[in-house]
């Protein structure tokens, strides 16, 4: 049961389903909920809505994505946001949370309006690294934050990034986790039984990269190490499932075909559909995250949701939630032979990697709770409300 309502929130948040930001958004708003938090979820019409609700949800955001032009697609979130606006102003909603990866002229008119209409304004920023490789706009983005009540980052270090890039004063900056994902997938599947569905052999060692496929993601590097690993481990298998974002896949597919390990990797290069992901997970021994650089990974955290047991380089984005030979394991970030080694210790040591899968699992229950990351976050609101720091 949750608590006596102590307050209403506006979670403005237009991407949704359209994204796969739906999981994130209902985690977040049941999590406050449960905190006492009467929350209205003001998001696309892409959003599907999850059997229980603890919240309101209103996909007032239509036709917003697509193959429209821009002009129409603009006007129509211009008229969806005042629409929201108007709600938020005459059910006397306080606070609004909004939700960005980049900052554009979009973000900008939401966050005026926002403080036009004398409202406290809370913004998650999911990408700093937007910012580091030139997405949107940095002045844009600069004068937003300075308006802005708080900004909620992930870890540590995106904290340590915005402050560089963005010069955002420390205290108007909070560090609150990125929820799990139990609430999406809380049957955990049978890894023999999903493989028989897939058509699979139970023999093999199956890794797993998933997700968006970007340079920065370092497949090439994986491609390599697996290249070594398959010396050692004839039975292992690689399988490779995610859209193309950057670098085209005729790059890797060439890199396999040289490699010669192509009766060894299957690739599904394509959007994966939600039933497909608790499939992949379940099939799969090990997830690898070979990444140059990250500030926050979904990927990840589904993983250990999955109780799966990950392999990541040793970034400061992987290292704030995975622990060496404790929830996951650790190689060097960008050396193919230690990731090579670490893969091959991972797979041989079957007792040891299916601990390490059980209390990654564990860490999301606890850490990583909804219901925990509601109520960092309801304490934040109510701090907004009561202070003014700029």
């Amino acid at each position: 049961m949750g608590q006596p309502v102590k307050f209403d929130l506006a979670m403005i948040e237009p991407v949704g389903g359209h994204g796969g930001m739906d999981y994130y958004d209902f985690g977040l708003c049941s999590g406050l909920s449960h905190s006492g938090v009467r929350v209205i979820l003001y998001t696309c019409d892409e959003t599907t809505e999850p059997v229980y609700l603890t919240f309101i949800i209103r996909r007032w955001y239509q036709g917003i994505y697509g193959k429209k032009s821009i002009l129409i697609r603009g006007i129509r979130f211009l008229l969806a946001s005042i629409r929201v606006f108007t709600d938020v102003l005459w059910k006397r909603i306080p606070t609004v949370h909004f939700h960005f990866f980049d900052v554009g002229i979009l973000q900008f008119g939401l966050i005026a309006l926002a403080k036009l209409l004398r409202r406290k304004v809370v913004v998650t920023v999911h990408d700093v690294e937007g910012f580091v490789e030139g997405k949107g706009s940095l002045r844009l983005a600069k004068l937003v934050y300075e308006w802005v009540d708080r900004l909620i980052v992930h870890n540590q270090f995106s904290k340590t990034e915005l402050i560089a890039h963005l010069l955002v004063p420390l205290q108007r900056i909070a560090v609150i986790p990125h929820g799990n994902y139990r609430h999406v997938y809380p049957n955990l599947l049978k890894r023999k039984v999903v493989r028989e569905q897939l058509g699979w052999l139970q023999h093999e060692k199956i890794l797993l990269f998933f997700g968006q496929i970007k340079g920065i993601k370092r497949l090439d590097l994986l491609l390599e190490a697996f290249a070594e690993l398959v010396k050692f481990q004839p039975n292992a298998r690689l399988v490779i499932a995610g859209k193309v974002v950057d670098v085209p896949f005729d790059v890797y597919q060439s890199q396999i075909d040289k490699l010669g390990i192509g009766h060894k990797c299957t690739s599904l290069v394509r959007y994966i559909k939600n039933e497909e992901v608790p499939l992949l997970y379940a099939a799969a021994d090990l997830i690898v995250l070979p990444y140059e650089r990250i500030y926050q990974s979904g990927v990840l955290l589904m993983a250990m949701s999955f109780e799966r047991a990950v392999v990541v380089s040793d970034i400061p984005g992987m290292l704030e939630v995975v622990h060496d030979g404790e929830t996951g394991y650790v190689f060097r970030s960008g050396d193919v032979n230690d990731l090579a080694s670490v893969l091959s210790r991972a797979l041989e040591e079957d007792s040891i990697r299916e601990k390490i899968a059980r209390d990654g699992i564990k860490l999301m229950d606890e850490y990583y709770s909804w219901v925990v990351i509601g109520r960092l976050t309801a304490d934040l609101y109510l701090k907004v409300l009561r202070t003014d720091v700029q």
